[in-house]
């Protein structure tokens, strides 16, 4: 939170990369910090601004640039201050924009100042680009991985490895600091930066007039799974739960859910289509959800099916819900009784609405069940008492 010249300077170094937090021993422990005030943040923003042509006009605006980022950014993340703070002290307006705007800005910030000083950068840009694509989705590649590029994908680099392109790539991907030879090529960091740059550089390529270079994009979403699957699906999940409305996400769905994955010891392709049924599940995103969760339930994963039910049920496809919850069921899924006893509860369906959550009290336990019942015996026809007798006889056990 605290910044000078010289930790600017190292932001993107390679030592801090994968270094997120502090470390005890081999394991890493999140920092604790509080909640980031104005003041805290106002003195990160001096920080940045000091020492520039810019400094002494931008610390007059005080009142007025704490509030153009709070309104950029109401979760007030540190990032974004930093991010803010180096356009504003570059002579940007950042009136209005929000967290998009800014994290575009300093994508083409990193490209115009850093990227393009490379030696190989003019001639051989979207190959470089290509690159920085496949390490950031990938998280790094290894030198052995751009070797086997080069030699199995045709399109995706068009320049021959050699000690003066390996040193150039060593400059590219260190962004400039002396390092002797890189073991790892990393892709952009922080996470979110690097999300954009994957929605962003797939929709480039994908409006292109050149169909070369509209191909390629297939051949860069099957290299990056073929390499680096369990990262690709982490990094793929990140970017859905960003960008997921963007076109260049559209286009890495279409891929992912017509591709047949090849599971392996570190990745599983049936719990991957569930992670990412969750997250659309959860940002309420049902028929995108169902997309996923069809692809779960293939090989009867009962939590797939029951969230397959939950999703055709905000939908209002009663029967559909009905007959994926009836299925859950059979595969003894925990909640898919209780959720069942819902429906049919919502569609005036009593009498099995009781069936069901006597059910899930005595196989499953589950207590929102019993709250369920009670008020539906009490809603009902003379069995107040029993609603009584319910929530008693719970309690005792």
């Amino acid at each position: 939170r605290y910044f000078d010249e010289n930790l600017i300077y190292s932001l993107d170094s390679v030592s801090l990369r994968y270094n997120y937090f502090g470390r005890t021993g081999e394991e890493s422990t999140p920092l604790h910090l509080s909640e980031m005030g104005e003041d805290t943040k106002w003195l990160m923003l001096e920080q940045i601004f000091g020492g520039t042509d810019k400094e002494e006009n931008l610390l007059k605006r005080k009142t007025e640039i704490l509030q153009q980022i709070n309104q950029q950014d109401p979760l007030n993340r540190p990032l974004f201050t930093l991010f803010s703070g180096i356009a504003l002290t570059e002579g940007q307006n950042i009136e209005g924009w929000d967290t998009k705007q800014i994290i575009h800005y300093y994508l083409k910030r990193q490209e115009e100042k850093l990227w393009s000083k490379n030696n190989l950068w003019h001639k051989h840009k979207s190959s470089l680009k290509n690159l920085l694509w496949l390490a950031t989705i990938c998280e790094f590649l290894e030198y052995a991985d751009i070797e086997y590029i080069i030699d199995n994908a045709k399109g995706i680099i068009d320049f021959e490895l050699s000690d003066e392109n390996d040193q150039n790539l060593d400059e590219l991907f260190s962004a400039f600091r002396e390092i002797s030879r890189l073991v790892e090529y990393p892709g952009l960091k922080p996470d979110i930066l690097g999300e954009y740059f994957i929605v962003k550089h797939i929709e480039e390529l994908s409006k292109s007039p050149k169909k070369r270079l509209r191909n390629v994009v297939i051949s860069l979403l099957e290299l990056a799974w073929e390499i680096r699957p369990e990262n690709t699906a982490w990094m793929t999940y990140l970017t859905a739960d960003n960008f997921g409305s963007s076109q260049g996400y559209a286009t890495i769905e279409h891929f992912v859910l017509n591709t047949s994955f090849r599971d392996s010891e570190s990745f599983n392709a049936e719990d991957f289509m569930l992670e990412m049924g969750i997250l659309f599940y959860n940002n309420h995103c049902y028929n995108k959800a169902i997309d996923y969760f069809s692809k779960s339930i293939l090989a009867d994963n009962h939590i797939a099916i029951n969230m397959l039910a939950l999703c055709q049920s905000h939908l209002s496809n009663h029967m559909e819900a009905e007959k994926y919850f009836l299925k859950a069921k059979a595969l003894n899924n925990p909640s898919a009784s209780y959720n069942l006893a819902m429906l049919y509860m919502s569609l005036g369906r009593n009498l099995e609405a009781e069936q069901h959550f006597m059910s899930a009290i005595e196989l499953h336990k589950h207590p929102d069940a019993v709250l369920q019942l009670a008020l539906l015996y009490y809603n009902g026809n003379n069995k107040k008492d029993s609603a009584l007798q319910l929530i008693t006889n719970w309690e005792k056990n």
